[in-house]
């Protein structure tokens, strides 16, 4: 038992609640962010590495928080985007 391991970024994220980056890695950096909302269930994004715009994953009606932005803590009322 222990962790699952993917080797495809889209398959780890089929039915995830969020998306919580802590490494640079280039793979990341090349995510569709449409395809990553539509692999979620639901669509929250915490990145702590800057990797993503914030106003291009809101424009998708993603919920967005980047560590270092200095935006507003997520509002998060319990129902995916």
């Amino acid at each position: 038992e222990g962790l699952p391991h993917y080797t495809n970024s889209y398959t780890s994220l089929e039915g995830a609640d969020a998306l919580v980056l802590v490494t640079p890695h280039d793979a990341f950096k090349e995510l569709d962010l449409d395809v990553v909302k539509k692999k979620m269930r639901t669509s929250i994004i915490i990145d702590g590495r800057r990797i993503f715009d914030p106003e291009e994953v809101e424009r998708r009606g993603m919920l967005y928080k980047g560590v270092g932005w200095g935006r507003n803590p997520i509002k998060w009322d319990g129902e995916s985007p």
